[in-house]
């Protein structure tokens, strides 16, 4: 019996929710907070004050301003110099944390974080439908799993505010495309267009997600002259898109055609100027090397992502080849795709490719500024994983590999089960994950915790060796700023230690996750002093994440 093929289909895919659900609900308190948190909760409130300049709401105005009030620190950006970064997922958040009445600093972070995973769990349940409507019931099934065990993706899940909400509007805006490629109602058009401008707002280079639909309507045109009478349809899409984004982006109310523009001239000046680690060296991330992003993907996807993905890639691209050859033997009726299916696994594959070119243009034109691996690129994954589960539906439907089909099913099942057990090892540090063919000398000659996602286990640790009440001064070989970790712990806990920073004389302990915004080899600015010694390392898998330093008695 085919279990997938049975009545019981839908049992197994709850089944799937449901564990991915209790997991998350189980776990959200385990990852430690990251640099961008504190900056995000101050952008949510800072534009949730802004939008309620236009109400009479004056209790909410006064809280909403105390809010504001209380959120400072040393190394805190203001918002006013980043209006790039959209307000999706950090006003709600604010608006939440005041209709909830969160006020402990653990509490509302812990909190975000739980927002956050629901925002990537809605965004499991829009793929699978997605590829349920494209693929059959097994391969949508291992296609979600496979999206699921993206390691880096999922431990993003619990703390990345911008990249993974970013994802989640991606996936969510091509499903209602696939629709209106479908239907062509304005049902889904409509629907289309909202997500899209969310798409844009949380990330600019969401923009490609437009230009691509425009562009296949335009693929549609060359081969059905009878396709210009949807044109109606596609200027509304634009309009509506325009509209919608500035009704949700409260950056844009005052001027939205300059202050979008300027959001495009601020990529060439928001990036953060530094060196980082790469492959042993430390490089200044104005000129990155021509490798940087393929070398990040292949070491920190598994295995059999990356195995599938090639297959698809390859298969799709040989039937694009042929495609084009039948175009050139007949002229006069042609489509670059048969049917609705293909239509979509173009649509994927031509987005992946656009956006790769964007990358290229804007680096030329904006000279970005890319940094902390591929964590800018993470919805890359959506793509990838899309086109992997293209190769698992052929390998297990075509009958050219029939012969082969139970072993390429036990394959795949033992790549995820070894995927799901590295995903273990590496709890809660999945958002810092190398795959297993990646050496322990290698893999550490990269920039690994640049969130300071360790932070909160190196105070831990420190509290287990000093008692709760001792007061602790913290010195950080490190760019990271380790003052915002201390708001992960409790109230009592975090009163206990002070940060001095670089003043090495005046620490106790020292942090250091190897993140330095100077080439360490000439500076030394981040030097361990000789009177500190160390006293303990966090190691994964060969992957040194933080070590810790205590002063010698003398």
């Amino acid at each position: 019996m085919n279990f997938f093929k049975s009545k019981y289909y839908n049992i197994y895919i709850l089944i799937l929710f449901l564990v991915l659900l209790l997991t998350g609900l189980n776990t959200y308190k385990d990852y430690g907070i990251g640099i961008d948190d504190k900056w995000h909760r101050y952008n949510g409130f800072y534009w949730f004050n802004y939008i309620l300049e236009f109400t009479n709401f004056e209790n909410l105005k006064e809280t909403v301003s105390y809010k504001l009030d209380n959120i400072s620190g040393p190394t805190l950006q203001k918002v006013r110099d980043y209006p790039l970064y959209g307000v999706l997922f950090d006003v709600p958040a604010a608006i939440l944390e005041i209709l909830i009445n969160i006020n402990d600093p653990k509490d509302y972070y812990e909190f975000r974080h739980l927002l956050n995973f629901f925002y990537f769990f809605v965004g499991v349940i829009y793929f699978f439908k997605l590829l349920n409507k494209r693929f059959d019931n097994l391969t949508s099934f291992l296609g979600a799993c496979l999206y699921i065990l993206s390691p880096r993706i999922y431990g993003d899940a619990f703390y990345n505010m911008k990249d993974v909400v970013f994802l989640t509007f991606l996936v969510i805006s091509t499903y209602y495309c696939f629709q209106y490629f479908k239907n062509n109602n304005y049902k889904n058009l409509i629907l289309f267009s909202i997500f899209t401008a969310a798409t844009i707002q949380m990330r600019i280079l969401g923009i490609f997600l437009p230009l691509v639909f425009i562009f296949f309507y335009f693929l549609s045109l060359l081969s059905n002259k009878n396709e210009i009478i949807h044109l109606k349809k596609y200027l509304i899409y634009l309009s509506l898109l325009f509209l919608f984004l500035v009704i949700s982006w409260p950056y844009l109310w005052s001027n939205p055609i300059l202050n979008l523009l300027n959001i495009f001239s601020s990529l060439k000046y928001a990036m953060i100027n530094i060196f980082i680690f790469y492959k042993g060296e430390y490089i200044n991330n104005k000129v990155m090397p021509f490798d940087y992003i393929p070398l990040w993907i292949f070491m920190t996807t598994p295995i059999i992502h990356l195995i599938l993905f090639f297959l698809g890639f390859y298969f799709i691209l040989v039937r694009i080849f042929k495609k084009l050859l039948a175009v050139e033997n007949n002229t006069s009726n042609y489509d670059l795709w048969r049917g609705l299916n293909e239509k979509k696994d173009l649509f994927i594959f031509v987005n992946l490719i656009a956006i790769l070119s964007l990358l290229i243009l804007f680096n030329g034109w904006f000279n970005i500024r890319l940094f902390n691996g591929w964590k800018h690129l993470y919805f890359l994954n959506f793509f990838l994983v899309y086109i992997a589960t293209f190769a698992i539906h052929l390998l297990i439907n075509n009958h050219k590999f029939s012969k082969a089909k139970i072993i390429i099913k036990l394959f795949i099942l033992l790549g995820l089960v070894f995927t799901i057990s590295r995903m273990y090892l590496y709890h809660p540090y999945q958002g810092i994950y190398f795959n297993s063919i990646i050496s322990d000398k290698f893999k550490n000659q990269f920039d690994v915790d640049f969130t300071a996602l360790s932070g909160k286990h190196f105070l831990n640790k420190i509290i287990k060796l000093e008692g709760k009440n001792k007061k602790i001064n913290i010195g950080v070989a490190s760019w990271t700023p380790i003052e915002r970790s201390f708001e992960i712990l409790n109230s009592e806990s975090r009163l206990n230690f002070h940060n001095v920073g670089q003043e090495y004389m005046a620490a106790d302990y020292i942090y250091t996750n190897n993140i330095s915004e100077v080439d360490k080899k000439i500076n030394n600015k981040y030097d361990i002093p000789e009177n500190f010694k160390k006293l303990y390392e966090l190691n994964i898998d060969g992957l040194i994440i933080y070590e810790m330093y205590k002063k010698e008695i003398q």
